[in-house]
């Protein structure tokens, strides 16, 4: 059996959550004070940036506010083991999470960043993204995911006045 040793959704305790988490940090650079970026009543989104619940509430704030100046998504659940105890559907669960997580908050965004012809996408990938680990091969394939789609997302965002930070 893989070990699930770091799941987005474990709490303090160390006790699993139903689902893993992606965090989609919405927020919008306060004019006045550049060291805070985040106000009061922006808004932090919990649970796959793909479900409905999180589009609305992205929407909701849009309007709210005029703008969607960044999103930052950090997206992750690690299974540890060898390659040849690792099911195809704990492959599904760590790209559903670790890769589609992300992509979901990069559409969410961009398509608004899009309009607004200005942005700023963060995506925190993993130094799992840039170097292997061993026991990790599916969790270094999904950042390695990440990494290559932020790079390649930066090329195509740049004409369009939105930047890609991928880490």
């Amino acid at each position: 059996q893989p070990m699930h040793a770091h799941p987005a959704g474990n709490d303090l305790l160390g006790r699993q959550r139903q689902r893993p988490a992606t965090h989609l940090y919405l927020a919008r650079l306060h004019r006045s004070d550049q060291r805070r970026i985040v106000r009061d009543r922006d808004v932090m989104l919990h649970g796959l940036a793909g479900d409905a619940p999180a589009a609305a509430i992205a929407k909701e704030r849009v309007e709210g506010h005029g703008s969607l100046d960044f999103i930052f998504n950090n997206a992750g659940v690690a299974i540890f083991g060898e390659v040849e105890i690792v099911t195809l559907d704990d492959w599904d669960k760590i790209i559903d999470v670790n890769l589609k997580g992300v992509a979901y908050g990069v559409k969410l965004a961009y398509d608004q960043m899009y309009v607004q012809e200005s942005g700023h996408i963060i995506n925190t990938a993993s130094v799992a993204g840039l170097v292997p680990v061993p026991l990790q091969t599916h969790y270094v394939a999904t950042k390695h995911a990440v990494v290559g789609m932020g790079k390649n997302l930066a090329l195509e965002a740049e004409r369009h006045g939105i930047s890609v930070t991928t880490f």
